[in-house]
């Protein structure tokens, strides 16, 4: 048995990412200690699974496939910007995610409660949806993201997903490396 690290999620568009690099060199310099993402990892995670037995991969696709078939594309709105747990102690700085028809959170609960059949524990936290863009390590860092979010913000930008993913996370010095294990197209 090998044991994956993986998560399921919807890539952005190279628009998006681009767009999104571009605002996170606007406020990189108001946050200390963050670790930034790379452009092309940006993401928004539907279930993040963790530890997984390969064994498993199958099975998960399955619930992916028969969670989402009935379901067809849908818009997502990627938008402003905040953090966890809150501006004024940041660990994670993420922008934001909205689906105005529901189909986003829907997806979120049908998958949760199909993998909770497999032994992956439903997610006890409300969900909610964000593209993790820097996390903060440093204990007691300097930011200054409660000021700067008064004066600037990411713009809202537009996507239709078609596709979930489960992917593979590796961890590496430089940082994680994604790699597609499969997917399942929204018709």
């Amino acid at each position: 048995m090998a044991v994956l690290r993986t998560f399921i999620s919807f890539p952005l568009p190279g628009e998006i990412r681009t767009a999104m690099e571009e605002f996170m060199g606007l406020i990189r310099s108001h946050c200390e200690g963050a670790r930034w993402e790379r452009p092309d990892k940006l993401h928004l995670t539907i279930k993040f699974l963790g530890d997984t037995d390969d064994r498993l991969v199958g099975d998960i696709l399955g619930v992916l496939r028969d969670r989402t078939a009935a379901l067809g594309p849908f818009s997502v709105t990627v938008s402003g910007f905040g953090a966890f747990p809150s501006l004024q102690r940041p660990r994670v700085i993420w922008v934001g995610c909205e689906n105005r028809d529901g189909t986003l959170l829907r997806i979120h609960d049908a998958i949760d409660e199909g993998l909770a059949a497999l032994g992956f524990p439903k997610e006890e936290r409300t969900f909610h949806p964000h593209v993790a863009i820097a996390r903060v390590r440093e204990r007691g860092a300097r930011t200054h993201l409660t000021s700067l979010s008064k004066n600037i913000t990411f713009d809202p930008r537009h996507t239709l997903v078609s596709e979930i993913f489960l992917m593979k996370s590796v961890l590496q010095p430089a940082g994680s490396e994604y790699t597609v294990i499969g997917s399942s197209r929204l018709s």
